[in-house]
């Protein structure tokens, strides 16, 4: 059975309007930045799922990347999405956390205390980290700051994305009013993670 890699995430981690690089000649770029996905056909799909860092770093370890078919999400769901894909063939799991405003049922504090849980669930038998959107720094315990992966030097994909020279966002690379990662971002993502998971795992060996 082929090894896998679990990422939770939001819209960030599902690569929204990472199709936009495709050139195809079908391509719908939203001039006011809002994505429909009513917009998307089966290639647009098939090229965010081959060129988003999930794929790029689980393809690197030569394991399978698996990742929510809808895209967005909060973090209670991302909790249980995880908690779902998870299983006897994984090997890693990268949780990327996204704005607490989203889940409206929990606590700032309630929420952390879910990924606290999942934490303690799967540690002991599988490499765990984490990414973030806009967390400060300041909210994170120390066990999740332990596990923590930052992007030159920055503990949070809102501290790449959201200043006047940022050069990873979709804004930079189209002109258009959406923050999401561009293909630099993706790949900037995927090395990092590569980097960090390196000296942890090998490549499996198929025969």
């Amino acid at each position: 059975m082929i090894r896998n890699i679990v990422f939770g995430g939001c819209s960030l981690t599902w690569g929204q309007s990472l199709h936009y690089h495709s050139g195809y000649r079908d391509l719908y770029i939203p001039p006011d930045g809002i994505f429909d996905g009513n917009k998307l056909n089966h290639r647009h799909y098939q090229y965010i799922l081959d060129n988003r860092f999930a794929t790029k770093v689980s393809d690197y370890f030569g394991r399978k990347s698996i990742v929510r078919a809808e895209n967005g999400g909060e973090n209670c769901q991302i909790v249980n999405i995880v908690d779902e894909f998870t299983n006897e063939n994984t090997d890693v799991i990268i949780i990327q956390t996204t704005a607490f405003s989203r889940c409206k049922d929990k606590s700032i504090t309630e929420q952390i205390d879910l990924f606290l849980n999942l934490l303690k669930k799967y540690e002991k038998n599988i490499i765990i980290k984490f990414i973030h959107w806009d967390i400060p720094i300041e909210f994170l315990p120390k066990e999740i700051l332990d596990k923590t992966i930052f992007f030159n030097d920055k503990h949070s994909f809102w501290d790449l994305l959201m200043h006047k020279d940022s050069k990873y966002s979709i804004e930079y690379s189209f002109g258009i009013p959406d923050k999401h990662f561009n293909q630099d971002g993706h790949d900037l993502i995927a090395n990092t993670i590569i980097k960090e998971l390196e000296p942890l795992i090998k490549k499996p060996r198929y025969e």
